[in-house]
């Protein structure tokens, strides 16, 4: 066994914070890609790196873990956990890769690739967090438009339509 290593956990930490903030860049963008490019980018963008550095974590690791979340065969290969060639690299991005299939409930052999999340409402994680048994908070849900100061808050389902 290595020893443990601070940056390389770090890193995988943020890496399953933010796997996924490429679909909130896409959301806004006028063309058509992949979130994991989007998050991709968004880790190696300047104004990132401004803010995280590279003292903390491994950027060029972080890239990799934020790209390669998905293990389903019909993405591209340099979207895909088990094309990353790298045997320990590999391993820490199916840790990322299976904790996202596992708090979204997925199952790794669906295809939500097909699904075109500019169409399906974003539902906030917010709407789950209950303050005890008793309390059942309305399900909110981002409306379909850009991200903006006005649209950035989720609402119930009733206002939607």
């Amino acid at each position: 066994m290595s020893e443990f290593n601070l940056k390389e956990y770090q890193t995988v930490i943020l890496g399953a914070l933010l796997h996924d903030i490429g679909k909130f860049l896409n959301r806004g963008a006028d063309v058509k890609r992949k979130h994991p490019y989007f998050s991709a980018d968004y880790v190696m963008s300047e104004q990132f790196n401004s803010i995280v550095k590279d003292k903390w974590v491994d950027i060029d690791l972080l890239k990799v873990l934020v790209q390669c979340h998905h293990e389903y065969p019909q993405l591209p290969d340099d979207l895909l956990v088990q094309k990353i060639k790298d045997d320990h690299t590999r391993k820490l991005a199916y840790i990322v890769s299976r904790a996202d299939s596992y708090s979204s409930g997925e199952r790794i052999d669906e295809e939500p690739a097909e699904l075109d999340y500019k169409q399906v409402r974003l539902a906030s994680i917010f709407s789950k967090v209950k303050k005890n048994a008793n309390n059942n908070p309305p399900f909110k849900y981002y409306r379909l438009q850009k991200m903006s100061p006005d649209t950035v808050f989720p609402v119930e389902d009733a206002e939607l339509y």
